[in-house]
């Protein structure tokens, strides 16, 4: 018999003899059909004279072999954003024919701050000790968010050549995971220099996963003109033939450098 499964009815037994026979007594073993083992059940009977038959046996054999089953509770397969969403376990339940205890979580442990695949295990026995298939949850967990780069001032800033600083303000990062520093690179800023410069800024969080590199364009152009200053008047009267004239030059000013004039 399957037990928890099979009734087990007792079907009896009948006696001949050359004399007159009672009714056969059924004794030994009570077949419980719930619990395996191997039940025998003995059949014995006398006729009127007193003499006994040999006993008869029936060999009645419980056994389980049905495994409990296992049923998770929500999807086998489930797919979290590191560092945003979060693991519930659900758990799982079990069916079987006989009685069957509660269901053992087990495996790896979910972080959901970490990448990775994690398998979740899952296992139960019947009280008989069979033991379903193990059943298995895979949990991923992946990091598909970048980091986001916010500069801390303007994206383009304009410079007047030798008169301008160019003071690097940096920036900053954020991300659903831990984000470290913003990296400044590209050109080095020469607000002595007319030019464009391209400075970059990047970072990684502690997944590996890089922002989208963002930039600040610097154009340092000089836009003021150089001054020049006379030595002397800017008006001279001469008496020609008695008077010399002597070139007394002029000298210029600039926020840049600048030649003789």
């Amino acid at each position: 018999l399957e037990a928890c499964s099979d009734t087990y009815t007792e079907l009896g037994a009948n006696a001949t003899d050359n004399c007159s026979v009672g009714a056969v007594t059924v004794g030994g073993d009570t077949v419980d059909a719930n619990t395996p083992g191997i039940y025998t059940v003995t059949y014995n009977v006398t006729d009127t004279n007193g003499v006994a038959a040999d006993e008869v046996t029936r060999i009645v054999t419980v056994s389980d072999t049905t495994e409990p089953v296992i049923n998770l509770n929500g999807a086998a397969t489930i797919t979290l954003e590191a560092c945003s969403d979060t693991y519930t376990e659900l758990g799982a339940n079990a069916t079987d024919n006989c009685s069957v205890g509660t269901v053992t979580v087990g495996g790896d442990t979910v972080d959901a701050n970490t990448p990775g695949i994690y398998n979740v295990t899952y296992n139960v026995t019947d009280t008989n000790g069979v033991a379903a298939d193990e059943v298995t949850r895979i949990v991923t967990v992946s990091d598909t968010t970048k980091p986001v780069i916010n500069l801390n001032g303007a994206a383009t800033i304009t410079l007047e050549a030798c008169s301008d600083t160019y003071t690097e303000l940096g920036a900053n990062a954020t991300d659903n995971c831990s984000v470290g520093a913003v990296t400044v690179g590209g050109d080095s800023v020469d607000a002595n220099t007319p030019g464009i410069y391209t400075v970059t800024y990047n970072v990684t969080d502690t997944n590996g996963v890089a922002a989208d590199e963002v930039t600040r364009i610097v154009t340092v152009s000089d836009t003021t003109k150089p001054v020049i200053n006379l030595n002397g008047a800017a008006t001279i009267t001469l008496e020609a033939c008695s008077d010399t004239y002597t070139e007394l030059g002029a000298n210029a000013t600039d926020n840049c450098s600048v030649g003789a004039v």
